[in-house]
């Protein structure tokens, strides 16, 4: 399972660490890894939701449980750009608090979609 393509180092280096992924496959086997990355980007969207919504109603601790599961579960399939956000957002909620997030939403959710797709392809093509 390979996730070309998806340099753009202006934007925060790549999207996806394919070592991870195919270390992933190494430990759990092709099928399951595949599994994994599907139903990481099948949960970004919950994800997504989860943090926007905490964020909007100043919720802190719900933004720190959202932050620490998109955060951990994108090490966890090797998407490091999104990884690197998230602890973007961890820094600025210890920081400045849930206000320090809002102008970094839109980039992380935006880094999300595109993780979650180049995982999707990623997945077709393994």
């Amino acid at each position: 399972m390979t996730a070309s393509g998806n340099e753009d180092t202006a934007r925060g280096g790549p999207l996806l660490d394919d070592g991870v992924l195919r270390e992933l496959a190494e430990d759990v086997g092709p099928r399951a890894a595949t599994s994994f990355a599907r139903e990481f980007a099948g949960m970004w969207p919950r994800r997504r939701a989860a943090l926007a919504t905490a964020v909007s109603r100043g919720d802190v601790e719900g933004a720190m449980d959202a932050i620490l599961s998109v955060r951990v579960s994108s090490a966890m399939v090797g998407a490091r750009r999104l990884e690197g956000l998230a602890a973007g957002l961890e820094t600025g909620l210890r920081t400045g608090g849930v206000r320090a997030l809002r102008p970094l939403l839109r980039d992380v959710e935006r880094c999300g979609d595109d993780t979650a797709r180049a995982l999707v392809d990623a997945a077709e093509l393994g």
